[in-house]
């Protein structure tokens, strides 16, 4: 990421302040934050897009398009969209913050799922599937750590 991460991200469309926390992960195109809402005192992640890294006109379409849909679904197996904003350096992309990390990071901590665990997290993957293809929806990049 280019710059400083700033304590605090304001969206000043909705009025919300969010006080930014400790990372949570990275990726090729942006970082990942938990953030507490000042006025709720909730805990968010906060999907932060460097703008510099997105200048390619067709990246910025993907990234919109991605968001479009995101904002759209509703499911208890897909990460919950809460708001997304900008500011002059970065894209925010506000996502309920889910505690218990990725499968991946649970694979690697545990280093064997039982049987038992595995089927359980393939029917919540096939359930989530089966919601965004009903909505039209096509999950290109599905790995545990997604």
């Amino acid at each position: 990421m280019k710059g400083a991460m700033p304590s605090i991200i304001v969206d000043s469309k909705q009025g919300r302040q969010f006080l930014v926390q400790e990372q949570l992960g990275s990726g090729g195109f942006a970082e990942c934050f938990r953030v507490i809402d000042s006025q709720t005192s909730c805990s968010y992640a906060a999907k932060v897009i460097c703008k510099q890294l997105i200048k390619d006109e067709n990246i910025q379409r993907k990234l919109r398009a991605e968001i479009h849909i995101h904002s759209q679904l509703n499911h208890p197996n897909i990460v919950k969209f809460e708001s997304n904003f900008e500011d002059d350096n970065n894209l925010y992309i506000i996502l309920e913050l889910c505690p218990n990390n990725t499968l991946l990071e649970l694979v690697q901590k545990r280093k064997v799922l039982s049987e038992k665990h595995a089927k359980r997290f393939v029917l919540d993957i096939v359930e989530a599937l089966r919601y965004i293809h009903s909505q039209n929806v096509i999950h290109r990049d599905i790995k545990l750590g997604n």
